[in-house]
């Protein structure tokens, strides 16, 4: 796995279609090189509090590397 990837989605989201997402999440987890990092709430479209922690947690150990 050579990517860092940081993916987070909103169980809720209105935006984009659940099938897109679906494929998205099925092609970083298994047919990608991505080293994936993944969150999944149940919030809609949106950065909330946890995501954005989860977020800034990743970018530091991906700095530190």
């Amino acid at each position: 796995k050579e990517f860092p990837v940081f993916l987070a989605h909103g169980e809720n989201d209105r935006i984009i279609p659940s099938d897109l997402l679906t494929l998205t999440w099925s092609y970083l987890e298994n047919n990608s090189q991505a080293n994936l990092t993944k969150h999944k709430g149940p919030e809609g479209h949106g950065l909330t509090q946890e995501s954005a922690e989860k977020l800034n947690t990743w970018v530091k150990n991906q700095i530190s590397q």
